[in-house]
């Protein structure tokens, strides 16, 4: 399969995926009852001894959370986002006490080819339009990312530093499966710990340079579909960006 010039469509989110958990919810008569927090909350008020008056009021009981990204470069974005998506749905579907509604992730407009102060401006518009704002680095560079962060906290936003080993590449190699429709490609090359790989675009280069893959970045996007959760949660760092996540929600109430 050859690279092509064009990037491959990732299955987004079409729609808010809800969470499902219980909560009290008072009636017009004060007496509480439960309701699923993820869904609309459709109730009818009582009028004297406890009798239905008017017709059912529907009240909507989901808050939402758009998630944003701030990326070192563009291939970067191809495959964090859909990583991000996929994964932020994962542990809402997980977790019972989840009361949010997801998002697609938005990236900025932004990498920092285009310049270090409008990098760091449109970073910061996209926190004002997000609830939680991820801030991507290589490992070189994680100070960076920890500066940057800490400018979006400052302004009373919240933000999360995902920061790969080395490179974000290294990631890509977590999963020989993910690799499966790339036809050709040699996972016998992969590594069985990622972390300790020098070059992990190198490696990534010839692992689907037999594939006739000129440009891996072409299939960032796709890898980004299928690699597995799981085996990228065994990924140190990765797993440290999950912990930072999960902590990031229960503090803005989402689980």
């Amino acid at each position: 399969m050859a690279g092509a010039g064009g990037r491959l469509g990732v299955h987004r989110v079409g729609h808010a995926r809800r969470g499902r958990a219980t909560a009290p919810v008072e009636d017009h008569q004060g007496a509480p009852r439960r309701r699923d927090r993820g869904a609309r909350d459709v109730y009818q008020p009582l009028g004297c001894g406890g009798v239905p008056v008017g017709g059912a009021v529907e009240r909507a009981v989901s808050r939402p959370l758009r998630p944003g990204l701030v990326a070192e470069g563009d291939s970067d974005c191809d495959f964090l986002l859909p990583v991000i998506d996929r994964q932020l749905n994962e542990i809402l579907l997980s977790n019972p006490a989840a009361d949010y509604d997801v998002f697609p992730t938005r990236r900025s407009v932004c990498v920092k080819k285009h310049g270090k102060q409008r990098f760091r401006e449109e970073a910061a518009k996209l926190a004002r339009q997000s609830q939680l704002v991820f801030v991507h680095a290589d490992h070189h560079e994680a100070h960076e990312a920890e500066e940057m962060a800490a400018a979006i906290r400052q302004n009373a936003h919240h933000a999360v530093i995902l920061v790969p080993k080395r490179e974000t590449e290294a990631w890509l190699l977590a999963d020989r499966e993910a690799f499966r429709r790339v036809r050709g490609a040699e996972t016998d090359r992969l590594p069985n710990d990622v972390e300790k790989e020098h070059d992990p675009k190198a490696l990534l280069k010839k692992v689907m340079g037999p594939a006739g893959v000129d440009r891996p970045a072409d299939y960032f996007e796709l890898l980004g579909q299928d690699i597995s959760l799981d085996v990228l949660k065994s990924v140190p760092a990765y797993r440290r960006w999950y912990d930072r996540t999960v902590d990031a929600l229960k503090g803005l109430h989402y689980l």
